[in-house]
């Protein structure tokens, strides 16, 4: 049965009342720390634990509205949840899936009120997590109570998951795919990320390090090193030089990856090798008075949506050789790459009906148009389509996105409500509505 009108305004309607209630669960979910336990940097100890009560506390809401629940641990203390809602058939299935963790709150004293606060001013809620993406959690699960209160039954199964470990790319092994593994399929996937567009596809994304070896000695050699007439490499060799010798390379590399590694769903030049971690001296010994004989650097690769992971690994390793391969140091003694993660592209097509369905409710509630792009960075998506579920993303969005990672992030009030709207629409039209 197609929605009718009054159904729709009833929902819209039902909504509109629920947002004091809305906007306290949402402030609930951030004042749970919720950190990655595979973050790098974190105290595992003292954040462990904090994935599962997201999901402990998202669980008897669920329960409330009818849902059979499903709580595990595919690592411990790292708890997994899907609700599944039976419907009474003839519908499409569909899953709303949300990631529990949240990145850490390095320097919290920059923030204006604590990182886990929950803060609800200025028309926002504030805290590490409201916009990535408790936000969308809180969305997707008063999407369905608002369909729960008005009566209405569905065609299709629901499926409302909260996962783990999105942040580090546990996902393709103990959180969303995990889920997939365990049996909960649907024909189609919402994620609410906080966008405001259709994430229908994303690149992938890849963590190289690179090292670089050199020879130590006294610092005051160094003049021979450099002069003409010197000794050269007998003396020393500083290895943070070579290795910024190799990261000039891949960054020209990166330039022309602006011009020939362009998809028209991303913004141009959006490929990108960014060497964002360095390390380097002699040994552990941090002082500038040794010549450096070690140099590590930690590179984040984007690569578009339609290319192999294997032929960008070779072009950057291929770059890295040729210019070791000039260099008097480099030549015998070969930069290091340890290509240490991968997180896959994917992409559904842009004619898939789960597109046009939430873009037909994001209009209804709107009266703009939600176009379908690229995920400017990567999701949970990758992993569920990977495994045969057609995934999107779409959430809270607006000025929140841009808060994201960062100090005082924040999720704007109305793109909350917007989001739960357009979410419940979008169940009602997958779903279907029996008569």
């Amino acid at each position: 049965m197609a929605l009718d009108n009054e159904t729709r305004n009833r929902i819209l309607t039902t909504i509109d009342g629920m947002r004091e209630d809305i906007v306290r669960f949402c402030s609930d979910l951030v004042k749970i720390p919720s950190i990655t336990p595979t973050y790098m940097g974190v105290d595992v100890d003292e954040v462990l634990g904090g994935e599962t009560r997201v999901s402990e506390f998202v669980a008897p809401v669920l329960e409330h509205l009818g849902f059979q629940n499903d709580l595990w641990e595919e690592a411990p203390k790292r708890a997994n949840l899907v609700g599944k809602l039976e419907g009474a058939g003839g519908g499409k299935s569909l899953i709303l899936s949300g990631h529990v963790d949240v990145v850490p709150t390095p320097n919290p004293e920059k923030w204006t009120d604590p990182p886990f606060s929950g803060a609800v001013k200025d028309d926002r809620i504030w805290g590490r997590g409201s916009s990535d993406m408790k936000g969308g959690i809180a969305a997707m699960v008063k999407a369905v109570e608002s369909i729960r209160k008005c009566g209405v039954k569905l065609k299709g199964d629901l499926l409302v998951e909260c996962t783990v470990g999105e942040e580090t790319g546990d996902g393709a092994t103990v959180g969303a795919a995990a889920t997939v593994d365990r049996g909960y399929r649907a024909d189609a996937a919402i994620i609410p990320e906080p966008t405001d567009a259709i994430w229908c596809c994303s690149g992938g994304l890849l963590w190289l390090s690179l090292g670089v070896t050199g020879k130590t000695g006294h610092g005051f050699v160094r003049y021979e090193m450099i002069r003409a007439g010197g000794q050269g490499t007998a003396v020393g060799v500083n290895a943070i030089e070579k290795a910024f010798k190799v990261c000039a390379a891949l960054r020209d590399l990166e330039e022309e990856w602006g011009f020939n590694k362009n998809h028209r769903l991303l913004p141009a030049g959006h490929s990108t090798l960014g060497p964002n971690v360095i390390r380097g001296g002699p040994g552990a010994i941090e002082t500038p008075f040794i010549i450096p004989d070690i140099c590590t650097v930690e590179y984040c690769i984007w690569y578009p949506p339609h290319l192999d992971v294997e032929a960008i690994k070779k072009e950057v390793e291929e770059r890295v050789q040729w210019v070791a391969a000039g260099d008097e140091w480099l030549k015998d003694n070969p930069p290091e790459l340890d290509w240490k993660f991968h997180w896959t592209r994917y992409a559904i097509p842009e004619d898939h009906p789960i597109i046009s369905t939430v873009s037909n409710a994001h209009q209804a509630v709107t009266g703009t148009v939600a176009g379908a792009i690229a995920c400017p960075a990567v999701v949970d998506a990758a992993f569920m389509t990977h495994k045969q579920v057609p995934s999107i993303c779409y959430g809270t969005g607006g000025l929140g996105l841009f808060s994201i990672h960062g100090v005082d992030e924040f999720v704007v009030i109305d793109d909350l409500i917007r989001a739960t709207k357009v979410l419940a629409l979008a169940v009602l039209d997958w779903c279907e509505v029996e008569a």
